[in-house]
């Protein structure tokens, strides 16, 4: 693969993800939404933004992980064989993947 495809491949995978997390956020937020139109009390109204807050900031938390975990997948395919460090090229977290 040369570098050209290989960051091709990186750039479409980054893409789906990014897709895929907004989906999904937009769809706790519409949620989130839902259960703030029914608090009865401003402790409800406070619980449900808590939660809503605590959820969003471990979506994010998650999805830097699994975009770092992409670009660490593609990374070889970017860089000549002698830039790549000996370990990286059998790492089990990429082999896996």
């Amino acid at each position: 693969m040369t570098a050209g495809e290989g960051y091709a491949q990186h750039w479409k995978a980054w893409q789906e993800e990014m897709l895929r997390f907004i989906a999904a956020r937009f769809e706790r937020d519409r949620e989130a939404g839902a259960s703030l139109a029914k608090c009865r009390t401003p402790a409800d109204f406070a619980e449900v933004q808590k939660s809503w807050i605590m959820a969003a900031a471990q979506d994010y938390y998650d999805e830097a992980n699994r975009l770092a975990q992409l670009t660490y997948k593609f990374l070889p395919s970017w860089l000549p064989p002698a830039v790549v460090p000996a370990e990286r090229k059998s790492h089990p977290t990429h082999d896996a993947a």
